[in-house]
């Protein structure tokens, strides 16, 4: 989900039943399209984090790559605004994350340098 693109996502640890929730709208697993239609990723449990990977991008010369995957630990603030932390494994980079769920969008904030570079990018489910 630029590297900041791929966070725009991004830091979770919490039971997975609750980041799966059920089909509503709080729920952060899934396949999502970013809205500038350049890349596609699927959220799923990792290990004791959550994972997003990559599985589409449009111009695989470009940043973003097909696989990129963004390791994330999370907390939940309610039931749809978590926060937390990610790390990206390509660039060896980690972020701070913000994530935001709707009824069928997510909106992603992720930052570097203690907070002074961040980047936010808006999800939409896909099926």
């Amino acid at each position: 989900m630029t590297r900041v693109n791929l966070l725009g996502l991004a830091t979770l640890w919490m039971p997975m039943v609750a980041l799966a929730g059920n089909a509503s709208s709080a729920s952060l697993t899934g396949n999502w399209a970013r809205q500038d239609g350049a890349t596609r990723i699927n959220i799923a449990p990792c290990g004791d984090a959550v994972c997003a990977v990559n599985t589409w991008v449009r111009d695989p010369k470009g940043n973003e790559k097909l696989g990129d995957t963004l390791v994330m630990t999370l907390k939940p603030n309610t039931p749809s605004d978590l926060s937390g932390r990610a790390y990206d494994k390509r660039r060896d980079m980690s972020y701070s994350m913000h994530i935001s769920l709707g009824p069928s969008g997510m909106e992603t904030r992720g930052c570097v340098l203690f907070g002074v570079l961040c980047k936010t990018a808006e999800w939409t489910r896909v099926q």
